[in-house]
Protein backbone atom coordinates (compact mmCIF):
# COMPACT_ATOMS: atom_id res chain seq x y z
CA UNK A 1 0.00 0.00 0.00
CA UNK A 2 1.43 3.34 -1.00
CA UNK A 3 1.81 6.07 1.58
CA UNK A 4 0.52 9.58 0.99
CA UNK A 5 1.04 12.65 3.17
CA UNK A 6 -2.01 13.78 5.09
CA UNK A 7 -3.01 17.11 3.53
CA UNK A 8 -6.16 17.46 5.60
CA UNK A 9 -8.35 16.90 2.54
CA UNK A 10 -9.78 13.80 0.95
CA UNK A 11 -7.99 12.62 -2.19
CA UNK A 12 -10.06 12.45 -5.34
CA UNK A 13 -11.42 9.00 -6.02
CA UNK A 14 -11.83 8.27 -9.73
CA UNK A 15 -14.86 6.11 -10.50
CA UNK A 16 -14.97 3.83 -13.53
CA UNK A 17 -18.11 1.87 -14.47
CA UNK A 18 -17.64 -0.41 -17.48
CA UNK A 19 -20.53 -0.18 -19.93
CA UNK A 20 -21.25 -3.86 -19.68
CA UNK A 21 -22.17 -3.38 -16.01
CA UNK A 22 -24.10 -0.13 -16.34
CA UNK A 23 -27.56 -1.69 -16.22
CA UNK A 24 -26.66 -4.50 -13.86
CA UNK A 25 -28.60 -4.50 -10.58
CA UNK A 26 -25.29 -5.27 -8.86
CA UNK A 27 -23.36 -2.56 -10.70
CA UNK A 28 -22.06 -1.07 -7.44
CA UNK A 29 -20.06 -4.24 -6.91
CA UNK A 30 -18.12 -3.47 -10.09
CA UNK A 31 -17.37 0.16 -9.36
CA UNK A 32 -13.58 0.44 -9.42
CA UNK A 33 -11.98 3.15 -7.31
CA UNK A 34 -8.33 4.17 -7.52
CA UNK A 35 -6.29 7.31 -6.89
CA UNK A 36 -5.77 9.14 -10.17
CA UNK A 37 -2.41 10.29 -11.50
CA UNK A 38 -1.27 12.24 -14.53
CA UNK A 39 1.61 11.99 -17.00
CA UNK A 40 2.53 13.89 -20.16
CA UNK A 41 5.28 13.80 -22.76
CA UNK A 42 6.25 15.96 -25.73
CA UNK A 43 8.52 14.89 -28.60
CA UNK A 44 10.07 17.35 -31.04
CA UNK A 45 9.78 15.58 -34.39
CA UNK A 46 12.76 17.47 -35.81
CA UNK A 47 15.04 16.70 -32.86
CA UNK A 48 18.20 14.65 -33.38
CA UNK A 49 16.86 11.57 -31.58
CA UNK A 50 13.67 11.60 -33.63
CA UNK A 51 15.42 12.20 -36.96
CA UNK A 52 17.81 9.29 -36.59
CA UNK A 53 15.01 6.71 -36.48
CA UNK A 54 14.10 5.91 -40.11
CA UNK A 55 12.25 2.85 -41.47
CA UNK A 56 15.07 1.89 -43.83
CA UNK A 57 17.48 1.54 -40.90
CA UNK A 58 17.94 -1.93 -39.43
CA UNK A 59 18.84 -0.31 -36.11
CA UNK A 60 15.54 1.60 -36.12
CA UNK A 61 13.57 -1.55 -36.84
CA UNK A 62 15.28 -3.31 -33.94
CA UNK A 63 14.47 -0.32 -31.75
CA UNK A 64 10.81 -0.60 -32.79
CA UNK A 65 10.79 -4.29 -31.91
CA UNK A 66 12.37 -3.56 -28.51
CA UNK A 67 9.77 -1.01 -27.46
CA UNK A 68 6.61 -2.47 -29.03
CA UNK A 69 4.63 -5.48 -27.94
CA UNK A 70 3.90 -7.88 -30.80
CA UNK A 71 0.35 -6.56 -31.12
CA UNK A 72 1.38 -2.91 -31.15
CA UNK A 73 2.71 -2.89 -34.71
CA UNK A 74 -0.87 -2.51 -35.93
CA UNK A 75 -1.21 0.49 -33.60
CA UNK A 76 1.89 1.98 -35.22
CA UNK A 77 0.20 1.59 -38.61
CA UNK A 78 -2.94 3.22 -37.23
CA UNK A 79 -0.98 6.24 -35.99
CA UNK A 80 0.78 6.51 -39.36
CA UNK A 81 -2.63 6.80 -40.98
CA UNK A 82 -3.79 9.38 -38.45
CA UNK A 83 -0.63 11.47 -38.89
CA UNK A 84 -1.18 11.33 -42.63
CA UNK A 85 -4.77 12.48 -42.11
CA UNK A 86 -3.56 15.55 -40.24
CA UNK A 87 -1.46 16.46 -43.30
CA UNK A 88 1.61 17.24 -41.20
CA UNK A 89 4.06 16.86 -44.09
CA UNK A 90 5.17 19.83 -46.16
CA UNK A 91 3.63 20.68 -49.52
CA UNK A 92 1.05 17.90 -49.17
CA UNK A 93 3.70 15.34 -50.15
CA UNK A 94 3.18 11.99 -48.47
CA UNK A 95 6.52 11.23 -46.83
CA UNK A 96 6.32 7.58 -45.75
CA UNK A 97 9.57 7.77 -43.80
CA UNK A 98 8.41 10.84 -41.87
CA UNK A 99 5.04 9.24 -41.12
CA UNK A 100 6.76 6.06 -39.91
CA UNK A 101 9.00 8.07 -37.60
CA UNK A 102 6.17 10.23 -36.28
CA UNK A 103 3.99 7.22 -35.50
CA UNK A 104 6.94 5.66 -33.65
CA UNK A 105 7.44 8.75 -31.48
CA UNK A 106 3.71 9.13 -30.89
CA UNK A 107 3.74 5.63 -29.39
CA UNK A 108 6.89 6.41 -27.44
CA UNK A 109 5.31 9.59 -26.03
CA UNK A 110 2.26 7.57 -24.93
CA UNK A 111 4.46 5.07 -23.13
CA UNK A 112 6.53 7.81 -21.48
CA UNK A 113 3.42 9.72 -20.36
CA UNK A 114 1.83 6.55 -19.01
CA UNK A 115 4.98 5.60 -17.13
CA UNK A 116 5.12 9.04 -15.51
CA UNK A 117 1.60 8.48 -14.18
CA UNK A 118 2.11 4.81 -13.30
CA UNK A 119 5.30 5.29 -11.29
CA UNK A 120 3.36 7.58 -8.93
CA UNK A 121 0.86 4.78 -8.34
CA UNK A 122 3.45 1.98 -8.14
CA UNK A 123 6.60 3.14 -6.31
CA UNK A 124 9.79 1.73 -7.78
CA UNK A 125 8.18 0.72 -11.08
CA UNK A 126 10.87 0.28 -13.75
CA UNK A 127 10.48 1.68 -17.25
CA UNK A 128 9.94 -1.21 -19.67
CA UNK A 129 8.38 0.12 -22.90
CA UNK A 130 7.18 -3.30 -24.09
CA UNK A 131 5.25 -3.83 -20.84
CA UNK A 132 3.20 -0.67 -21.52
CA UNK A 133 0.82 -1.84 -24.24
CA UNK A 134 -0.85 0.98 -26.16
CA UNK A 135 -4.13 0.72 -28.07
CA UNK A 136 -5.34 3.48 -30.39
CA UNK A 137 -9.09 4.02 -30.65
CA UNK A 138 -10.41 3.06 -34.10
CA UNK A 139 -13.08 5.75 -34.29
CA UNK A 140 -12.35 9.20 -35.76
CA UNK A 141 -11.13 11.78 -33.29
CA UNK A 142 -12.71 15.20 -33.53
CA UNK A 143 -11.64 18.59 -32.22
CA UNK A 144 -12.76 19.10 -28.64
CA UNK A 145 -13.34 15.41 -28.03
CA UNK A 146 -10.54 15.13 -25.49
CA UNK A 147 -11.98 17.57 -22.98
CA UNK A 148 -8.51 19.00 -22.39
CA UNK A 149 -8.19 22.73 -21.84
CA UNK A 150 -5.06 24.22 -23.37
CA UNK A 151 -3.03 27.28 -22.54
CA UNK A 152 -0.74 28.07 -25.45
CA UNK A 153 2.04 30.63 -25.02
CA UNK A 154 3.27 30.41 -28.60
CA UNK A 155 1.17 31.23 -31.65
CA UNK A 156 2.73 28.38 -33.61
CA UNK A 157 1.33 25.90 -31.10
CA UNK A 158 -2.15 26.95 -32.15
CA UNK A 159 -1.67 24.62 -35.10
CA UNK A 160 -1.69 21.60 -32.78
CA UNK A 161 -4.76 19.44 -33.36
CA UNK A 162 -6.22 16.35 -31.72
CA UNK A 163 -4.54 13.29 -33.22
CA UNK A 164 -5.95 10.26 -31.42
CA UNK A 165 -7.31 8.82 -28.23
CA UNK A 166 -6.57 5.44 -26.73
CA UNK A 167 -5.37 3.60 -23.66
CA UNK A 168 -2.30 1.90 -22.28
CA UNK A 169 -2.33 -1.27 -20.20
CA UNK A 170 0.25 -2.18 -17.55
CA UNK A 171 -0.48 -5.49 -15.88
CA UNK A 172 -4.14 -5.32 -14.92
CA UNK A 173 -4.44 -1.55 -14.88
CA UNK A 174 -5.06 0.83 -17.74
CA UNK A 175 -4.60 4.52 -18.46
CA UNK A 176 -6.61 6.82 -20.69
CA UNK A 177 -4.51 8.60 -23.35
CA UNK A 178 -4.98 11.55 -25.68
CA UNK A 179 -2.57 12.69 -28.40
CA UNK A 180 -2.31 16.05 -30.12
CA UNK A 181 0.16 17.01 -32.82
CA UNK A 182 1.37 19.59 -35.29
CA UNK A 183 4.24 19.71 -37.76
CA UNK A 184 6.69 20.38 -34.91
CA UNK A 185 5.78 17.94 -32.14
CA UNK A 186 3.48 15.32 -30.69
CA UNK A 187 2.13 15.80 -27.16
CA UNK A 188 0.52 13.03 -25.13
CA UNK A 189 -1.38 13.06 -21.84
CA UNK A 190 -2.11 9.89 -19.86
CA UNK A 191 -4.33 9.59 -16.78
CA UNK A 192 -5.11 6.62 -14.52
CA UNK A 193 -4.84 3.94 -13.31
CA UNK A 194 -8.16 2.18 -13.74
CA UNK A 195 -8.57 -1.51 -13.01
CA UNK A 196 -9.25 -4.23 -15.53
CA UNK A 197 -12.01 -6.56 -14.34
CA UNK A 198 -12.84 -9.86 -15.98
CA UNK A 199 -13.39 -9.51 -19.72
CA UNK A 200 -13.53 -5.74 -19.63
CA UNK A 201 -14.14 -4.39 -23.15
CA UNK A 202 -11.57 -1.84 -24.22
CA UNK A 203 -14.27 0.48 -25.55
CA UNK A 204 -15.63 0.97 -22.01
CA UNK A 205 -14.24 4.30 -20.93
CA UNK A 206 -16.68 6.11 -18.67
CA UNK A 207 -14.13 7.75 -16.40
CA UNK A 208 -15.92 10.07 -14.02
CA UNK A 209 -15.63 13.59 -15.47
CA UNK A 210 -11.88 13.69 -16.01
CA UNK A 211 -12.22 14.63 -19.67
CA UNK A 212 -15.56 16.44 -19.57
CA UNK A 213 -17.29 19.43 -18.06
CA UNK A 214 -14.36 21.84 -18.14
CA UNK A 215 -15.43 25.45 -17.71
CA UNK A 216 -13.41 28.23 -19.34
CA UNK A 217 -9.64 27.96 -18.81
CA UNK A 218 -9.80 27.23 -15.13
CA UNK A 219 -8.44 24.06 -13.54
CA UNK A 220 -11.63 23.15 -11.72
CA UNK A 221 -12.17 19.91 -9.78
CA UNK A 222 -11.51 16.77 -11.86
CA UNK A 223 -10.15 18.70 -14.83
CA UNK A 224 -6.87 18.64 -16.70
CA UNK A 225 -5.17 21.75 -18.01
CA UNK A 226 -2.27 21.61 -20.47
CA UNK A 227 0.21 24.23 -21.57
CA UNK A 228 2.76 24.15 -24.39
CA UNK A 229 5.28 26.84 -25.24
CA UNK A 230 8.19 27.26 -27.62
CA UNK A 231 11.61 28.33 -26.40
CA UNK A 232 11.10 31.88 -27.65
CA UNK A 233 8.15 32.22 -25.28
CA UNK A 234 9.01 29.94 -22.37
CA UNK A 235 12.71 30.64 -21.75
CA UNK A 236 13.44 34.02 -20.20
CA UNK A 237 17.03 34.35 -21.35
CA UNK A 238 19.87 32.45 -22.94
CA UNK A 239 21.10 31.13 -19.60
CA UNK A 240 17.80 29.66 -18.36
CA UNK A 241 17.46 25.92 -18.73
CA UNK A 242 14.43 24.25 -20.27
CA UNK A 243 13.78 22.44 -16.98
CA UNK A 244 13.33 25.80 -15.23
CA UNK A 245 11.10 27.12 -18.00
CA UNK A 246 8.74 24.15 -17.88
CA UNK A 247 8.42 24.51 -14.10
CA UNK A 248 7.33 28.11 -14.53
CA UNK A 249 4.84 26.97 -17.17
CA UNK A 250 3.41 24.43 -14.70
CA UNK A 251 3.09 27.08 -11.99
CA UNK A 252 1.24 29.37 -14.39
CA UNK A 253 -1.20 26.55 -15.13
CA UNK A 254 -1.61 25.73 -11.43
CA UNK A 255 -2.58 29.34 -10.70
CA UNK A 256 -5.80 28.71 -12.62
CA UNK A 257 -6.86 26.41 -9.77
CA UNK A 258 -9.45 28.29 -7.69
CA UNK A 259 -7.74 29.81 -4.67
CA UNK A 260 -4.22 29.66 -6.10
CA UNK A 261 -4.19 32.64 -8.48
CA UNK A 262 -2.10 34.74 -6.04
CA UNK A 263 -0.13 31.90 -4.47
CA UNK A 264 3.67 31.83 -4.47
CA UNK A 265 4.08 28.46 -6.18
CA UNK A 266 7.15 26.39 -6.85
CA UNK A 267 7.67 22.98 -8.45
CA UNK A 268 9.95 20.65 -6.51
CA UNK A 269 11.01 17.06 -6.87
CA UNK A 270 9.62 14.77 -4.19
CA UNK A 271 12.25 13.07 -2.06
CA UNK A 272 12.16 10.15 0.34
CA UNK A 273 10.03 7.04 0.14
CA UNK A 274 6.45 6.76 -1.00
CA UNK A 275 4.21 7.13 -4.00
CA UNK A 276 5.57 10.43 -5.28
CA UNK A 277 9.30 9.81 -4.88
CA UNK A 278 11.09 11.75 -7.63
CA UNK A 279 7.89 13.10 -9.20
CA UNK A 280 7.28 16.85 -9.53
CA UNK A 281 5.27 18.28 -6.64
CA UNK A 282 3.59 21.68 -6.42
CA UNK A 283 4.71 23.60 -3.34
CA UNK A 284 2.93 26.60 -1.81
CA UNK A 285 5.77 28.73 -0.44
CA UNK A 286 3.43 31.08 1.44
CA UNK A 287 1.84 28.27 3.44
CA UNK A 288 5.01 26.16 3.38
CA UNK A 289 3.28 23.00 2.29
CA UNK A 290 3.18 20.63 -0.64
CA UNK A 291 -0.09 20.58 -2.59
CA UNK A 292 -0.43 16.85 -3.18
CA UNK A 293 -4.00 17.24 -4.44
CA UNK A 294 -2.71 19.07 -7.53
CA UNK A 295 -0.95 16.51 -9.71
CA UNK A 296 1.68 17.73 -12.18
CA UNK A 297 3.56 16.36 -15.15
CA UNK A 298 6.40 18.11 -16.99
CA UNK A 299 8.13 17.46 -20.30
CA UNK A 300 10.47 19.27 -22.65
CA UNK A 301 12.23 18.34 -25.88
CA UNK A 302 14.23 20.63 -28.11
CA UNK A 303 12.59 24.07 -28.19
CA UNK A 304 9.28 22.83 -26.76
CA UNK A 305 8.04 22.68 -23.17
CA UNK A 306 4.78 21.06 -22.05
CA UNK A 307 3.10 20.83 -18.66
CA UNK A 308 -0.14 19.27 -17.47
CA UNK A 309 -2.04 19.87 -14.23
CA UNK A 310 -4.81 17.74 -12.72
CA UNK A 311 -6.85 19.37 -9.96
CA UNK A 312 -8.02 16.64 -7.60
CA UNK A 313 -9.36 18.94 -4.88
CA UNK A 314 -12.84 20.50 -5.22
CA UNK A 315 -12.22 23.15 -2.55
CA UNK A 316 -9.16 25.30 -1.98
CA UNK A 317 -8.47 27.31 1.17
Amino acid sequence: MSRRPNTGECALIAIFRPRSYRNSPNSKEHTLRLPTFLGNDIVHWSGPDAREKRPESAHSKRFLDRILDSGEHTQHDRLMSLCDGLDLTAAHNRDEAALWSRALWALWAAKEATYKAAVKAVPGLGFSPRSIVVTVDPEPYETGASGLVHSYADLQVGEARPLARGRAVIGRQWYDIVWEACGEFVHTVSVGPFNLSGNLPFDAKEIASLWDGIVHASALHDTILCGIAGASQSIRNATERASSAVRRLACNLARTVPGLHLAALEVRRATGTGTRNGAPVLFDQGHRKALYDIDLSLSHDGPWSAAAVLNRSPVRP
